[in-house]
This record gives C-alpha cells, sequence and structure tokens, in this order.
C-alpha cells in the first residue's frame, strides 16, 4: 500500500496543478473532494479521472463515464461514450460519435449542428467553415463567434484579421475575448483602413490599439516595436498611451515593461528619475516560473544600487 501511495505521489508531482497529502488529493490547494487515491489518474493538467468519477480541477463533471472518457484535441472539449463536454459542462445536443473540431479554434460541430460556446441553431453544417477564428461563414450567413451578423453588406464583407472585417460601408472591430461583442468602428476611415497586426491598425488619419484611438499620432511614420511599444517620429506609445518624455529617435527596448532612451530609463509609462542614465547597466531578466516563463523580472545598477522591475509593480 505505501509502495502505491508513494507512486501515486510521485506521479501526481509531476503535474504541477495537482498534489496529494495525507491520503487526500489537491489542486490548486483545493481538495478534490471524494477522489479515490487508489484509482486516481491524471488526463491533463486539470481533467482527472478514478474508478468512479471524472474530474475537471476539483469539480466532479456530473454523469461522466470514467471508461469512456477522452481529451480532444482542444482541451477545453472532452466526451465520453454518451456526451460531449465544454470545460466540464455538457453540450446537451451534441452527438458524441460524430462531434469534431474545426482545427484550432473554438468551433466544433457534429453530424446535426456547429458549436461555438453553445450550439448555432441558424449554421449550415455541410457549407460551414472558418475564415479567420472566431469568424466563420456558411452558405447562408457570416458569423462572428455565435453572433450571427445580419446587418453586414455580405457581397462586400471581408474578414482582415481575426479582430477586424469591413464591408463597402463599415469597418467592424470584434472583441472575441468577450465572446460576441462586435460593433461598427464608426471613426475609421474605410478606404485607407489598414490592419497592422492582431493589436494595430491605422487609417489615413489615425493609428488604433485594439478599438481606441492612439491620439496625436503620424499613421506615416508609426512603427509597431513590441506587442507592448510602438512609436512615430514625435511619440512614444506603451500599449496605446503616450509616454511623456520619451525620445522616439533613440527608444530602445530592454524587455516588454522596461526601456530606455538617451536621457532615461522607463518602467512602462513612467520615468524612472532616480535612475542615472549615464551609469545604468541592464543586467538582464529571469523567470519567475521557469517551467512557463509567464511572469519575468528584469534586473539593471547605477552608480547608486542595484533594481528590479518586481520593487516597481
Amino acid at each position: 500500500m505505501k509502495k502505491i501511495l508513494l507512486f501515486i505521489f510521485i506521479s501526481l508531482k509531476l503535474f504541477s496543478q495537482y498534489s496529494i497529502d495525507n491520503g487526500i488529493v489537491y489542486i490548486y490547494g483545493r481538495p478534490v473532494t471524494g477522489a479515490d487515491i487508489n484509482s486516481f489518474e491524471i488526463l491533463s493538467d486539470s481533467y482527472a479521472k478514478d474508478k468512479s468519477h471524472v474530474y475537471n480541477a476539483d469539480r466532479i463533471i456530473k454523469d461522466a463515464d470514467p471508461a469512456s472518457f477522452i481529451i480532444l484535441s482542444d482541451s477545453a472539449y472532452t466526451k465520453d461514450k454518451t456526451r460531449v463536454y465544454r470545460l466540464g459542462t455538457a453540450i446537451k445536443e451534441a452527438d458524441p460519435d460524430s462531434f469534431e473540431l474545426f482545427g484550432d479554434t473554438d468551433f466544433s460541430k457534429d453530424k446535426n449542428n456547429v458549436y461555438y460556446a453553445g450550439m448555432l441553431s441558424a449554421a449550415d453544417t455541410k457549407s460551414f467553415e472558418i475564415l479567420n477564428s472566431p469568424y466563420a461563414r456558411d452558405k447562408n450567413h457570416f458569423y462572428f463567434g455565435n453572433i450571427f451578423l445580419n446587418k453586414i453588406d455580405t457581397k462586400s464583407f471581408k474578414v482582415l484579421n481575426s479582430t477586424f472585417s469591413k464591408d463597402k460601408n463599415h469597418i467592424y472591430y470584434g472583441d472575441y475575448l468577450n465572446y460576441g461583442n462586435i460593433i461598427i468602428f464608426s471613426t475609421a476611415d474605410v478606404r485607407s483602413f489598414k490592419v497592422l497586426d492582431d493589436y494595430y491598425s491605422k487609417d489615413k488619419s489615425n493609428v488604433y490599439f485594439y478599438d481606441s484611438k492612439i491620439k496625436s499620432t503620424d499613421p506615416k511614420s508609426f512603427a509597431i516595436l513590441s506587442s507592448s511599444h510602438s512609436k512615430d517620429k514625435n511619440n512614444v506609445y506603451y500599449y496605446g498611451e503616450k509616454i511623456t518624455g520619451a525620445d522616439s529617435e533613440t527608444f530602445e527596448i530592454l524587455e516588454e515593461n522596461l526601456a530606455a532612451d538617451r536621457r532615461n530609463i522607463y518602467f512602462k509609462q513612467t520615468k524612472l528619475t532616480d535612475i542615472d542614465r549615464e551609469t545604468f547597466i541592464f543586467l538582464g531578466t529571469k523567470c519567475i516560473d521557469k517551467r512557463t516563463c509567464a511572469e519575468k523580472v528584469s534586473f539593471f545598477k547605477d552608480k547608486n544600487g542595484e533594481y528590479n522591475t518586481s520593487e516597481m509593480e
């Protein structure tokens, strides 16, 4: 019995979300209530099962069958012999035998329906195709996620990227992070509008960050430096907000939130007035979580001391 528990403990530790203590399985510090540690099996970072139940993190997936339960290529979707699930909740209408995903998107279908965070009741399964997710179409309609686009000019409609689209009358901005918010981008000029990347766009008069106009920009000289920084001949911007006093010509990015020009050092939008520019030395960046490197800390020094960006949050 001790050998079995030790094996389970080691196996669980390979997946940082799960742990075991005193015969109880935990995920994110919460107990997986009722889990049988002798039959407990981890399927992914957020799914597990035992002889009686299937778990999405610490939650039992109601009526899921452990023996036939599998995770599909997009881990948000799973199924067993009788049901399909999205994020641990059954999609009532879905047929598990014919259910399939549309590649690396949130769209899916079976022999009867198309799904996107729920069933798209108007969609035609045979002609349905992805344009640039979450934009899609079938023989009758265009869609943005689960929104049926019924006010566009279908003959001239064109998808520009995963966020922007247009027809002869308007530019449209789709906020796919909020599942289903698409607006007419009324400030943009349809003829000269150009998508620069997933975050930035411009027309003959303005530059935009997401759906917001960046004030006082020069579209002709505008350049994207990184996902966080951009500039034109006059100014430097951090996520679309002007960095006061930054010198556009000499500005350089050291890491996502740390930058320098010939006069100053900047953290995000803030000028670090206590740092001596002449003796400033950038020491490098380290990952807080070495496995994912989702968060980073940068280190630097000047004649007065050593610093890191975690002290500035």
